[in-house]
């Protein structure tokens, strides 16, 4: 049993309101286990400043198929009209247990 870290960029561009991105993360062994966690994020309304009423950001793992983990990251960032476009950059860290 040996622990690895990988992580991964997960990059939206001209999103509005809620979005997400599914990604597979690949490991050189097969993976037992695997968890998430949300390194860093940076969201930017793309046309001028707003007043913001929602960030959300979370990380999901979906399941893991051999030396593969798949991921989902998931991002709200709106105003309160929920209708301007963003771009937004989620850094996640994927933790997995290989054989």
């Amino acid at each position: 049993m040996a622990l690895a870290f990988k992580t991964s960029d997960f990059k939206f561009t001209n999103s509005e309101g809620a979005d997400s991105l599914k990604q597979t993360v690949s490991f050189p062994h097969h993976v037992n286990q695997a968890e998430t966690a949300i390194q860093s994020f940076q969201f930017d309304f793309v046309v001028a400043d707003r007043n913001i009423d929602k960030v959300q950001v979370s990380a999901f793992k979906l399941g893991t198929n051999g030396n593969n983990v798949d991921v989902e990251v998931r991002v709200n960032y709106a105003d309160r009209l929920h209708d301007d476009e963003y771009n937004a950059t989620v850094r996640v860290l994927v933790i997995a247990d290989m054989q």
